[in-house]
């Protein structure tokens, strides 16, 4: 039976009605992925300066990587480069910037933008988890 599938490109959108099937993969093209963000070969990072965020996921311009904290930041981080947009997946914490300290909780996002110090402390037991994007222009939209 026909399913309806939308395709899109830019502002532009399509919706055509085919029959969706599995299709052998040519070589080199890419592979869907797969992984968890709570593997155990994602410890906790380290609360020391070399001890950042692990990279996930990387494409065109940005970057996807993941926070584990248990501890507070001992040292302040200013990203000289790229815009840092920080999701909340996990715990609570709070996010010290020069521009003002904001809680965050699962399911909250904030954009520091490049060149503004910032630093985190977990706001309770257990681990904090957190996705960081960074890319060179990040905005609300």
């Amino acid at each position: 039976m026909p399913e309806k599938e939308k395709l899109t490109m830019k502002d532009k959108t399509l919706v055509v009605e085919r029959e969706v099937t599995a299709t052998k993969l040519v070589e080199g093209e890419k592979l869907v992925e797969h992984f968890s963000i709570y593997d155990p070969k994602f410890p906790p990072n380290l609360n020391e300066i070399r001890g950042g965020p692990a990279p996930l996921v990387e494409g065109e311009g940005f970057r996807l990587e993941l926070s584990k904290r248990r501890g507070k930041m001992t040292f302040w981080h200013r990203n000289l480069e790229q815009d840092e947009l920080i999701f909340v997946v996990q715990g609570k914490a709070k996010w010290y910037t020069e521009l003002g300290t904001y809680e965050m909780k699962a399911g909250d996002i904030l954009i520091i933008p490049k060149g503004i110090a910032h630093k985190v402390e977990p706001l309770q037991d257990g681990d904090y988890v957190a996705l960081e994007i960074k890319s060179t222009y990040l905005r609300k939209v």
